[in-house]
C-alpha cells in the first residue's frame, strides 16, 4: 500500500475541455473495498491541464472514512536525457524522511540540499521535506520547472 494504491485501478471520466489556451481532463477514482494495506475509504481525482509550454496537475484526494488515515503523496517522474554527467537537480531541503527496513518513515534526518546537483550515477529513493515549492531539472536538451501548493480541509 506505501506504493502505487491507484497504479492499476479503472479511473472515470469526469469533464474535459479544450479551447484556444489549453486541453484539460478530469478523471477520478472511488475506493469503496478497502484492502488490507490500506483498509479505508477514499477517492482520487486528477485534473491535468496541458498549455501551450506547461503541464499543470491538480490532485485532491478526499476521505470518505469514518476516521482519519495516514497520507502522502509520491511522484516518481521520469524523464530522458542522454548526458546524466551533465543533468542537474535542484531542491532546497534540511530534512529528509528516515525510513526503516520496509520503507516505513520512522522520522526525520538533517539533509543539507540548496541548489544544483549533478545527477551523474545517483540513485534517489528518498523523501525530502521542501523549504519552498519549486524542484528544477536541467538537462541539456531541455530544462523544466516544478511547483508544488497544498490546500489541506
Amino acid at each position: 500500500a506505501i506504493h502505487g494504491m491507484v497504479h492499476d485501478k479503472a479511473f472515470q471520466l469526469v469533464e474535459q475541455d479544450i479551447s484556444e489556451k489549453y486541453a484539460s481532463v478530469i478523471v477520478s477514482y472511488t475506493e469503496t473495498n478497502p484492502v488490507l494495506g490500506f483498509p479505508f475509504k477514499y477517492s482520487i481525482s486528477l485534473n491535468y491541464i496541458l498549455f501551450k509550454d506547461a503541464l499543470e496537475l491538480k490532485v485532491e484526494i478526499k476521505n470518505k472514512d469514518q476516521q482519519a488515515f495516514p497520507f502522502g503523496l509520491g511522484w516518481h517522474p521520469y524523464f530522458k536525457t542522454d548526458d546524466l554527467q551533465n543533468t542537474y537537480l535542484k531542491i532546497n531541503s534540511s530534512k529528509k524522511l528516515q525510513v526503516n527496513d520496509k520503507m516505513i518513515p520512522v522520522g526525520e534526518v538533517n539533509y543539507d540540499w540548496n541548489g544544483f546537483v549533478k545527477i551523474e550515477d545517483k540513485a534517489f529513493d528518498d523523501c525530502f521535506i521542501l523549504n519552498n515549492k519549486k524542484v528544477e531539472l536541467k538537462a541539456p536538451e531541455y530544462e523544466l520547472e516544478f511547483h508544488f501548493s497544498t490546500n489541506e480541509q
